[in-house]
């Protein structure tokens, strides 16, 4: 008898609520990053130092949000994609809490299906 293993899915609860395992990345000055997860994260936290930097979570239609030298955003969601632009002098680190849950299971998102702006 196969006992076949249940492996976390995305509605799976648990993932979200548990510790996750860190994924960490510094982005040089003057320079771009876009990281590819092999697993969906859970919470993304970016903070950028000596400058602005911009960040895109590699959603179609979806807008760069910026954060200010000296700021830190964090965002709690369903992440495969991240997305990381420094300006000049600005140094950017991204923290990533990684849940067991592949990514490929994520669809990508459209912004526009979710709602749009007049």
């Amino acid at each position: 008898m196969s006992l076949k293993n249940v492996k976390p899915g995305l509605h799976d609860i648990g993932q979200y609520e548990i510790s996750g395992v860190p994924y960490l990345a510094t982005v040089g000055a003057s320079s771009s990053m876009t990281i590819t997860l092999k697993y969906v994260a859970s919470e993304v936290t970016v903070t950028a130092s000596g400058g602005t930097l911009t960040i895109n979570f590699g959603q179609s239609n979806s807008a760069n949000v910026t954060v200010p030298d000296g700021g830190v955003m964090t965002v709690r969601g369903k992440i495969r994609t991240i997305t990381v632009a420094t300006g000049a002098g600005c140094i950017g680190s991204v923290v990533a809490s990684l849940t067991g849950i592949k990514s490929g299971n994520l669809p990508v998102y459209d912004q526009n299906d979710y709602g749009g702006t007049a």
